[in-house]
């Protein structure tokens, strides 16, 4: 693989992307992290990627056969549908959501998040259903969206 693709910091148990590149190097990159026991860390591993594809390389990395050596995986995503508790637990989905100054990003994980259930705050079930919790803004960390935002008068403008 090329230096653009990942980075390799010496004497460290850690891999990095720097772009995203094409299946056959994410391919060579997961299974070296597999094989020596690494953390496997990519952005936006949906950008290119089929949904389909996204679930299975997370399922390899969440199954000991796929993984025998433990290997962690973290990425970042866009894609709601892997709010879902038959693909991740709840102590692998992380939320980062900007501070109401934008100046910092806070990271909450979804096993420590508190939502008001019956007029009393507990914990999320593992049984509920993430993505629609998200949606529902039960969780935070969604984007901010300007109601009064006309796409056409951006567009006249050059915004």
């Amino acid at each position: 693989m090329s230096k653009e693709t990942y980075q390799e910091k010496e004497n460290a148990k850690h891999y990095h992307f720097c772009k995203l590149p094409h299946m056959s190097e994410i391919y060579l990159f997961i299974r070296k992290s597999i094989q020596t026991a690494n953390i496997c860390q990519i952005d936006n591993l949906d950008a290119k990627l089929h949904p389909f594809l996204t679930k299975k390389i997370i399922n390899i990395f969440n199954s000991r056969k796929g993984n025998p050596n433990n290997a962690q995986l973290i990425f970042a995503t866009h894609d709601t549908n892997l709010l879902n508790n038959e693909i991740l637990r709840r102590d692998q989905i992380w939320f980062a959501e900007k501070d109401r100054d934008h100046e910092s990003t806070v990271l909450k994980r979804l096993s420590e998040i508190e939502m008001s259930e019956e007029g009393e705050f507990r914990k999320v079930r593992r049984d509920r259903i993430f993505e629609k919790d998200y949606f529902d803004k039960k969780y935070g960390a969604l984007p901010e969206v300007v109601e009064e935002f006309d796409l056409n008068e951006a567009m006249k403008n050059g915004a």
